[in-house]
This record gives C-alpha cells, sequence and structure tokens, in this order.
C-alpha cells in the first residue's frame, strides 16, 4: 500500500486556525469541509452533517480488521470564542509562530487538540496498523455556546455505539474525568414607568431587582460536600442592566445567574430553592413581580476512577510520559457533559495540549512540543485500547 504524502501536523494547525470560527455566530462549515477533505484524501470514511447556516458537525470513522463491540469516540469542537478588545502580539488568526509555541485563537481551545486526534487516527490508518473495534471521531460546532452541535449528534444517536470517549480540550496534557455543570439563569423584574421627578408615581424595577440580588448574597446558600476533585459549586452574577433614561422610573430590569454545579447538587433543587427565597421576599416588598428562566444547562460529569478505561488511560499516560498523571476535575464545561447522555455509563476523559488558562485569553498558545507528543500519545491509546 502506497503512503500518501500529506502535510504536517503543525502547518495543517497553522491552516485551519486561519479560518475564523468565532462563535458566535460560528460559521464551522468551511473548517469542517477543509477537515472533510483531508479525511477523504487519505481514504477515511466521514460524514458532513449541515445544520443551519454555515454551521456542521463532521464524523470520521475507521473500521478495524478485528471485529468486536468495542467502539473508541474522540471529540473536538470546531468554534472559539471572540478575540477581545484587547490588542494581540500577533494577529489572532494569523497562526504565528514563535519560540517553540504557536499563537492564534483556537491554538489551545480547541483546534490543536482536534489536530492531534486527527494525525493519530490518519497516521494509524496511513501506518496500516490492526486494531479491533471502530474508532469514531466526532467534530462538533457550537460547544462554545450550550454544546449545540453535541446535542445534535446525540439527537441523531451517533453516540449509541461509543464504548468510551476522549475529549481533547486544553489540560496540559493532564488527565481530567469530572466537570462541573453549568446552569445560566435570567432573572427579570417588572415595575411601572413614571417620570423621574414623580417615582412615586411608579415603581422602580432596579430597586426590586436589588433586593432579589441582596437577598443571593446574603441569603442563598448552596450547603453540599465538596467533591474530591471539582471543589465548591460557585456562583457568579454577571450581567444586570435596566432603565432606559436618567430622568424615567425603570419597569424592568434584568440579572444574569451564573452558577457552577457538582455532580451531588440537583439543579431543579437550585431553581426550587431561588424561588423560595424570592417568594419571601415578594411578601415583604409591596409590588414586586419578578420571573425566571435558564438561558443554558448541561449537566456536571464525573467518570468514577475505579471505571476501567479510566485506569487503563491514566497507566498508558504515566507510561508514555514518564510521570504520575493523577485524575483532576475541570471548573468548565465541555462537550463531554452532553455526549455521555445522562443516562449513560460511557467513560469520559478530558486530555490534550494547551493550557486552560490561556484559553479565551490575548495571546492564546500552544507549545508546539506538547501539540506533537499528544498527537504520538493518542495513537498509543487508540492502538492499545483497540488491540
Amino acid at each position: 500500500m502506497i503512503k500518501m504524502k500529506i502535510v504536517q501536523p503543525l502547518d495543517y494547525l497553522k491552516q485551519i486556525v486561519q479560518i475564523d470560527t468565532t462563535n458566535p455566530p460560528g460559521n464551522e462549515l468551511p473548517l469542517a469541509e477543509t477537515l472533510k477533505n483531508l479525511l477523504d484524501s487519505v481514504g477515511i470514511p466521514n460524514t458532513l452533517l449541515i445544520h443551519g447556516e454555515n454551521r456542521a458537525n463532521l464524523i470520521a470513522e475507521l473500521v478495524g480488521n478485528k471485529n468486536t463491540d468495542k467502539v473508541l469516540g474522540l471529540s473536538g469542537h470546531m468554534d472559539v470564542v471572540p478575540i477581545g478588545d484587547k490588542v494581540w502580539k500577533y494577529p489572532p488568526f494569523s497562526a504565528h509562530e514563535a519560540d517553540g509555541k504557536l499563537y492564534g485563537r483556537g491554538t489551545s481551545d480547541m483546534k490543536g487538540g482536534l489536530v492531534a486526534l486527527l494525525y493519530a487516527m490518519i497516521q494509524i490508518k496511513q501506518e496500516n496498523i490492526s486494531f479491533s473495534g471502530k474508532i469514531k471521531f466526532l467534530m462538533t460546532f457550537g460547544e462554545e455556546i450550550g454544546a449545540t452541535g453535541a446535542k445534535e449528534l446525540v439527537r441523531l444517536g451517533h453516540m449509541d455505539d461509543v464504548s468510551a470517549l476522549v475529549i481533547a480540550e486544553p489540560t496540559n496534557n493532564e488527565i481530567y474525568t469530572a466537570e462541573k455543570g453549568v446552569l445560566w439563569l435570567e432573572v427579570k423584574t417588572y415595575g411601572e414607568i413614571a417620570h423621574g421627578s414623580q417615582p412615586e408615581s411608579g415603581v422602580n424595577a432596579i430597586e426590586h431587582m436589588y433586593y432579589l440580588l441582596r437577598g443571593i448574597q446574603e441569603e442563598f446558600k448552596m450547603d453540599v460536600q465538596e467533591d474530591e476533585l471539582l471543589g465548591k459549586p460557585t456562583l457568579n452574577i454577571s450581567l444586570i442592566d435596566g432603565g432606559v433614561n436618567t430622568n424615567v422610573v425603570p419597569d424592568t430590569c434584568r440579572l444574569q445567574i451564573d452558577i457552577r454545579t457538582i455532580p451531588s447538587q440537583s439543579h431543579q433543587d437550585i431553581i426550587s430553592e431561588l424561588h423560595k427565597l424570592f417568594k419571601t421576599i415578594q411578601c415583604k416588598v409591596p409590588n414586586l413581580l419578578y420571573d425566571m428562566k435558564i438561558i443554558n444547562e448541561l449537566p456536571s460529569l464525573k467518570t468514577p476512577s475505579s471505571d476501567s478505561f479510566v485506569q487503563f488511560f491514566q497507566k498508558e499516560a504515566e507510561d508514555f510520559f514518564k510521570s504520575e498523571r493523577r485524575l483532576r476535575g475541570i471548573p468548565v464545561y465541555t462537550d463531554g457533559a452532553v455526549l455521555k447522555k445522562t443516562d449513560s455509563t460511557i467513560p469520559v476523559v478530558i486530555f490534550g495540549p494547551g493550557d486552560l488558562s490561556k484559553a479565551h485569553e490575548t495571546n492564546e498558545h500552544i507549545e508546539i512540543g506538547a501539540f506533537h507528543r499528544s498527537i504520538s500519545f493518542f495513537k498509543q491509546i487508540i492502538k492499545n485500547y483497540l488491540k
């Protein structure tokens, strides 16, 4: 079999960093088509799933020469966060190489991990390495806002045959087996508009939001036992706005809350407790009207340390990197929370090149050496799990 010469991994990473997939709006389709072209060129079967305007998931599958029911899922998202307002050292979509690093939006989160998984799969194919079962690579759109692409893959049944899942989010090549859930809530208060010179004629929605906000800060407690990997749950007041002008009594005010949860918590219980608190405040504040809705919700995720795939992955990492790799928890959400499904026992490991602390930052970058090492490691994982 003739081994087709393809572009080197680092050069390919540079190419896809230069494709702007900022979310919003996403525009992942051009990147998905670029990835598809490479997969087609090396003979790896794949399916492009277009979803709306310029959005798409891409699935690649490689079947081994021995038939088993083992399916190793690999996953990475194609979208990136906005570049922000600060000036970058290098243009954010230039994929500039300097001092052993590659700079650009998405290098760390997570086009570096995506390409590492892709080239591990390609090398398995090109080197004609024998394996059992199937490799299934899920490339998603919309992870940065609600994991929308992952939800679509689950809806269509593309996770139904997966035995274990590896997500190459930036972890500095450390092993993460747990992630916090997310519960984003929007609270609105409603008043009556009036001229600012006659506030007694209206009902001030901002003042009423103040009472709810003070109640959250002083009385709302999430008293749960700290998780050994994820720590404590958190609550952040992330946005507040209201009013139309200085001389007008505001008739609406809006508040958004970012709650990060741990596995022992119920999101419904949290919502119920907030409603209970707000209704108590309503009894004390005349004419206070509010409503509350969920704007984003994903469950927390935790694969037990006793899981056989987790133990396999940990041993492989320690053998490959020649150092201890303890299990960790990540405070953010990934596609894993959706792809796993709440009724599933699929083990999920989050592991990839790149530094999470640099992921959404100005001057985002990835260590080139870590990127190359992760390709070799992912290749080892595939070979040894599906041997």
